[in-house]
């Protein structure tokens, strides 16, 4: 059996292809839906440029810019709510700490005999970093280290 587009051998000695040519009106129609693809996909764009924090006086970021920093801007919101869940998974152990410590008049402690005497309090962990959005890093202008920044502590 010979290939699907042309002739059967080396030789080239088989059928000639016959390009399908299409009719105006086919392609008048595939143009249509290309405009209308291409139309959504920018509407897609500025939609996504308008949720991702820039800065006023920048300029219409392009494509692959609009990715970039939208990958970087989940990226960021993701660690942050990942250290907001840690601080409050960290305040909620330390608060179910000092509820049973002795004294405390605690449900569920360890009450007041000579075992609780001996049971050290949990050591309290630092706070967490506070981060910083800043669109220009994600851009590659500034380097990567710069990202989070601790806030001085008040």
């Amino acid at each position: 059996m010979g290939h699907r587009y042309g002739g059967g051998g080396v030789g080239g000695g088989g059928k000639k292809v016959r390009r399908r040519v299409p009719s105006i009106a086919q392609r008048r129609a595939a143009n249509v839906r290309e405009r209308r693809r291409m139309f959504n996909l920018n509407e897609a764009f500025d939609k996504l440029r308008r949720k991702v924090p820039t800065f006023a006086y920048e300029k219409r970021l392009s494509r692959i810019e609009t990715l970039r920093l939208a990958i970087t801007y989940i990226s960021f919101m993701t660690e942050l709510l990942a250290s907001e869940h840690e601080a409050a998974a960290v305040a909620a152990a330390a608060a179910a700490a000092a509820s049973s410590a002795p004294g405390a008049g605690g449900r569920g402690g360890l009450g007041r005999g000579a075992a609780a005497a001996n049971v050290a309090p949990p050591a309290v962990p630092a706070p967490p970093r506070q981060l910083e959005w800043d669109p220009e890093m994600s851009l590659g202008k500034r380097p990567a280290a710069q990202f989070g920044t601790q806030l001085p502590a008040s």
